[in-house]
């Protein structure tokens, strides 16, 4: 950008100065990233709600690539975020604990998990471990170094094989129904779910992870919206969010519920809402959930 500046006009015109500044002011931290599905829960119990105390940040809280969250409190159950085989990547000489946890999923992602108070019984590295495994409760085990101040799960995003892995950005990724989104430094930042936003220190839902076919892409194509909601029943399902006109949709699979514009196709996004077929457009062959 700063070359850009000191260009001459005969070579970047005055008005491309000005477009490269508006497109990097909006790609900027603050900036809402792309959202990318990752398939994976937040790592605690289904269908119950966490604090999460940590925004997105570096693995040691320094760098400039976030790809670490912090959840939970003393005691929270702390759980697998989806299938994988899981190692134990750092254990406590003195107790045989493993304060970190790391389990190797078969989309390509590899979630960490540090800070625990491990449970008894831990399996053999290489165990296949399902949603929802239960891997201990959020402590402030420290063994592998870093810091803990005050009991919480610091939770890692890595891609790559085992003996191959780097961190990944948590930035734009969605897990447990939530995106992650940072206002520019570390452990300051915001999650997002249609239209609700949580800042970090607050509490948020885990949704499950997203295990439908697909995505499949669509557009609302409705000029006064479209209501994306729980449920397929227009009278009783709560309405999440308003799609806008144009709004970019990830379906997953099609259902029948209430009439709507004389079509009763509803299609499943793959946060797990809804939405009327009737409302939106798409070039692609749903399948049936």
């Amino acid at each position: 950008m700063s070359l850009t500046r000191q260009a001459p006009t005969s070579v970047v015109s005055a008005e491309e100065k000005a477009l490269f500044k508006q497109n990097r002011a909006a790609a900027g931290p603050g900036a809402a990233a792309r959202s990318v599905e990752t398939g994976l829960a937040l790592p605690v119990n289904a269908s119950s709600s966490v604090g999460w105390g940590g925004g997105p940040h570096a693995n040691d809280g320094q760098g400039s690539l976030y790809s670490s969250l912090d959840f939970g409190g003393s005691g929270t159950q702390i759980r697998a975020a989806a299938a994988g085989k899981i190692y134990r990547a750092c254990v406590d000489a003195n107790s045989n604990q493993t304060a970190l946890i790391l389990i190797v999923h078969a989309n390509g992602y590899t979630t960490g998990y540090y800070h625990l108070n491990q449970r008894s019984g831990f399996p053999a590295d290489g165990t296949s471990v399902d949603l929802g495994y239960s891997l201990g409760t959020a402590g402030t085990n420290t063994v592998c170094g870093g810091s803990a101040n005050g009991a919480h799960v610091h939770f890692t995003l890595r891609s790559g094989d085992r003996n191959n892995l780097a961190f990944e950005s948590v930035i734009g990724k969605t897990i447990g129904g939530w995106t992650f989104h940072t206002n520019g430094s570390n452990y300051d930042g915001y999650a997002t779910h249609g239209t609700s936003k949580v800042q970090d220190g607050g509490t948020l839902y885990n949704y499950g992870r997203y295990a439908g076919s697909g995505p499949y892409a669509g557009t609302v194509n409705s000029s006064n919206g479209a209501n994306v909601r729980s449920g397929t029943n227009s009278a009783s399902s709560t309405v999440m969010y308003t799609a806008p006109n144009g709004r970019a949709l990830a379906i997953s699979c099609k259902t029948t519920g209430s009439t709507v514009n004389n079509s009763n196709v509803w299609y499943r996004l793959t946060d797990t809402d809804y939405v009327a077929a009737a409302l939106t457009s798409t070039a692609a062959t749903i399948p049936n959930c």
